[in-house]
């Protein structure tokens, strides 16, 4: 609707520049989230830190000395949970760049190991 009254251009680049300028400030990456029936797309853009200090210490104290052991990966897993109510390998994806499989297997050792904000 915008290109056909010359209001947007179509390089696709808008999303990447967003993302460059969250990323910039250190601020949770945009996510989008789609719905059918009827059918929407949502472009979820939050101005928190990627690691609000905040849910760093709720998180501290729901878990105690073990989540001092965690490495960053987990810790931004436990985060996300945390805010947003959920983590996928889908969301984690968005926030680091090792394989789905692995993401898959620190997500279920996280479980395994009883990390799961309440």
């Amino acid at each position: 609707m915008f290109q056909m009254i010359g209001g947007g251009e179509k390089a696709g680049s808008g999303i990447d520049k967003i993302r460059q300028g969250w990323a910039s400030q250190h601020w949770r990456f945009p996510a989008i989230r789609e719905q059918t029936q009827p059918d929407r797309v949502w472009l979820v853009l939050p101005i928190v830190s990627m690691l609000p200090g905040q849910s760093l210490e709720k998180l501290r104290e729901l878990f105690g000395t073990p989540f001092d052991g965690l490495n960053q990966e987990e810790v931004q897993a436990l985060v996300t949970a945390e805010l947003e109510g959920e983590v996928s390998n889908r969301r984690m994806k968005e926030f680091c760049d090792r394989h789905p499989s692995d993401l898959t297997k620190m997500l279920q050792g996280l479980v395994r190991r009883h990390f799961y904000p309440q």
